[in-house]
């Protein structure tokens, strides 16, 4: 977002406004098969680190997509809003930190709620790291434990065992232990990973 990049599908040329627009009306229309109704207002959220040409260009995708927008606002305010606004009565003002750990980011925010007012103190984080960083560590180690050399394999194989990896980083949210099967040129290979291996393997 922000920038002049254009993406080719097909015979055209999109813009990243355009290919945001294309997200943001269809949020809307889910929002409003969900809610049954029409919606006429919306507020959307941007990462805290946005620059003015970021939040511009998001504004733009939303004029595209004709949607009938009214505000921004910071990712990490809108959570604290939403949490404040969930459980008012337990968790009065105060300080939070907020921890958006996306699929290729790793975002985390220092927000000060008070009066009404709700403040970013501080914003850190890495754009290079996220939940695809762990399925890739995942997938490598499977393959090291195995005797397979990952990067000999061809592109399906590879993308076959990050796709069976991240299944594994899923069950393994709500269970003990997952078992992790892939197949590859005929040949079947079996793992059975837990939580606590995981976390000392993508450390």
């Amino acid at each position: 977002m922000g920038t002049s990049t254009q993406y080719k599908l097909g015979n055209k040329q999109y813009s990243s406004e355009d290919l945001s627009a294309f997200l943001l009306k269809k949020l809307v229309s889910d929002a409003s098969e969900q809610l049954g109704e029409p919606i006429t207002e919306a507020i959307i959220s941007v990462p805290a680190y946005f620059d003015d040409n970021q939040r511009e260009a998001t504004k733009l995708a939303a004029q595209i997509a004709g949607i009938p927008f009214k505000r921004l606002v910071n990712e990490p305010s809108a959570a604290v809003l939403y949490y404040q606004w969930k459980t008012h009565s337990e968790h009065p003002d105060g300080i939070y930190m907020v921890v958006d750990f996306g699929g290729g980011t790793l975002d985390i925010s220092v927000v000060d709620c008070f009066e009404n007012i709700i403040e970013i103190i501080a914003v850190a984080g890495d754009n290079q790291l996220g939940d695809k960083d762990f399925d890739k560590e995942i997938a490598l180690d499977f393959c090291e434990r195995n005797n397979i050399d990952f990067n000999s394999l061809d592109n399906m194989s590879q993308q076959n065992i990050i796709w069976t990896a991240e299944n594994v980083k899923k069950l393994l949210s709500h269970e003990d232990t997952a078992n992790m099967h892939v197949n590859i040129r005929g040949t079947s290979y079996d793992l059975v990973y837990t939580s606590e291996y995981l976390l000392e393997a993508c450390a």
